[in-house]
């Protein structure tokens, strides 16, 4: 039996035999009986929910492949009459299940908590996601960070995303706007029409006692480990060596006997204890008789270097006062960036959340600095791992110093007349 999407009244009318009412109402591309009933101007009609979805991979008819870029409204005539003949038929659910605690995930790029972000849906499997997620009433989806050096699979910690709008664009492409929600652990996940539905578990940081307590043992732990490397570098006292007498040479007498040098001995006396062609030698090492090569110091006779002050301080430095450092380059950032207004390259950075320490929430301010920061989002994916607020500082804080000093020629100074990033190649940007 063929199917033959072309619903008309007069072909309901001529049909005598009620059997045959399931094979005349028949969606096409479900193969059941019509939900909402859509014609497309070609006269073929569809489930509306099994149009779209068939709208998301291809602009055209499902069945005759004529061009069609939108979804047109059910057809109300034929939407009652199946409602006259079956009764009250519930609408079919395209959306999620309110029973199910599972969420939809999106694999792609990484978003912090607290911190928005926009988001470009134009894959078939994303769109259907976005759709079930407007229907279902949650308006969230979970968002994990794609592995980009293998070829499938992605992090098992992501951030719950919070719809706060989206935009659907004539093609079927949507733009949301939405903001990260908490943290959250993927315990397992399933393929469900082309994206996944996980079950997880949340992320929360350690409560503030507990934070307060690991801070000042890592405090503590960081200063006696600087003690112990001060006094191994230290050089301790030890006995005193009476200096070998020297035996002297008279200056009367015989004069004593050298052996014979060639000439080029004579001309480079460093090289005469080697057993090599002199000229040879001089090429390997550079020799020349105005400028001797400079002895090296074996390893063994270096003298061994306490940590730098920066590193020692950073770890010995409270959580407070660390993201006083983080907030003092913020404002050297915005400085720039008013004195600078032509440069492209601190765009993106936007306006801060306070930044005074009397008024400022630490956990939202690391999280909006930790997403400015201009490195990839493979470094940036071990925050998300964290449950103190300490631990995401000190990865910050080494990230801050790094471009600190990269950054010292535009942060330090400010005149006006600095080259932009734009102008000049050398510069480093924030993308």
């Amino acid at each position: 039996m063929t199917i033959n999407p072309n619903v008309t009244l007069q072909a309901m009318q001529a049909v005598d035999d009620e059997s045959k009412w399931d094979a005349i109402l028949e969606c096409a591309i479900c193969c059941t009986r019509f939900t909402l009933p859509t014609t497309t101007p070609c006269g073929h009609t569809f489930c509306k929910n099994c149009l779209v979805r068939s709208l998301d991979h291809q602009h055209a008819c499902p069945f005759c492949r004529d061009p069609l870029d939108f979804c047109p409204p059910p057809n109300q005539l034929l939407s009652a009459v199946i409602q006259q003949m079956f009764g009250e038929d519930e609408e079919s659910a395209d959306g999620l299940d309110p029973s199910d605690d599972r969420i939809p995930l999106m694999v792609g790029s990484l978003a912090f908590p607290g911190v928005s972000c926009v988001i470009h849906v134009f894959e078939p499997r994303y769109r259907l996601m976005l759709r079930r997620v407007m229907q279902s009433g949650r308006r969230r989806f979970g968002l994990c960070l794609l592995k980009r050096k293998t070829e499938r699979g992605y992090h098992a910690y992501g951030t719950m995303l919070e719809l706060m709008h989206v935009q659907t664009l004539p093609d079927g492409r949507s733009i949301v706007e939405a903001v990260g929600s908490h943290r959250f652990h993927v315990v397992s996940a399933h393929l469900v029409d082309g994206y996944h539905l996980a079950e997880i578990e949340r992320v929360d940081d350690l409560d503030r006692e507990q934070q307060q307590m690991l801070e000042q043992q890592q405090i503590l732990h960081a200063s006696a480990s600087r003690a112990r490397s001060q006094q191994v570098t230290s050089p301790l006292p030890g006995p005193m060596i009476a200096a070998r007498p020297q035996l002297t040479v008279p200056l009367s007498g015989p004069r004593p006997i050298h052996p014979r040098r060639s000439w080029a001995h004579q001309a480079h006396p460093q090289t005469a204890q080697v057993n090599r062609a002199p000229w040879l030698q001089m090429h390997v090492r550079g020799l020349s008789v105005a400028r001797p090569k400079k002895q090296e110091q074996s390893p063994a006779s270096l003298p061994l270097l306490p940590p730098s002050p920066s590193v020692r301080h950073r770890e010995e430095s409270g959580t407070d006062e660390l993201i006083d450092g983080l907030v003092l380059f913020i404002r050297k950032l915005i400085r720039y960036k008013q004195s600078n207004p032509t440069s492209h390259w601190l765009a993106p950075l936007g306006d801060p959340p306070p930044l005074d320490r009397d008024v400022r929430d630490r956990v939202k301010l690391v999280w909006w600095i930790s997403n400015l920061m201009p490195l990839s989002e493979e470094e940036k994916i071990p925050l998300l791992t964290f449950r103190t607020l300490r631990e995401r500082v000190l990865l910050v804080t080494l990230w801050k110093d790094k471009f600190e000093d990269q950054w010292s020629l535009q942060l330090n100074t400010n005149n006006n007349n600095i080259p932009s990033a734009s102008s000049s190649p050398d510069l480093c940007c924030i993308s």
